[in-house]
């Protein structure tokens, strides 16, 4: 019985529709993540969302402690000798 459930498709999702239109799921991203970056670089989409996007692209979620999006630290004091990070 778990053999057969573990191979029946999965129900809702894009990459194997019961209508007969399967879509690549390679392409599909590709695509996605061209389109993410298309709009980022024409000033559509803040640095925020996109940091936002490419974290889904790497698998991380708000649902597990241990896989939250990453974030870069900003650093806005371009003029002093030493930072003080604290």
């Amino acid at each position: 019985v778990l053999a057969k459930v573990l191979s029946a498709p999965l129900p809702n999702s894009i990459f194997n529709s019961s209508y007969g239109t399967s879509i690549n799921y390679k392409k599909f991203m590709s695509t996605w993540k061209s389109k993410i970056i298309s709009q980022w670089s024409s000033g559509k989409m803040t640095n925020f969302e996109l940091l936002m996007h490419m974290n889904s692209f790497a698998g991380r979620s708000y649902n597990d402690l241990t896989q939250y999006p990453v974030f870069p630290w900003v650093i806005a004091d371009y003029t002093s000798e030493e930072l003080d990070l604290t």
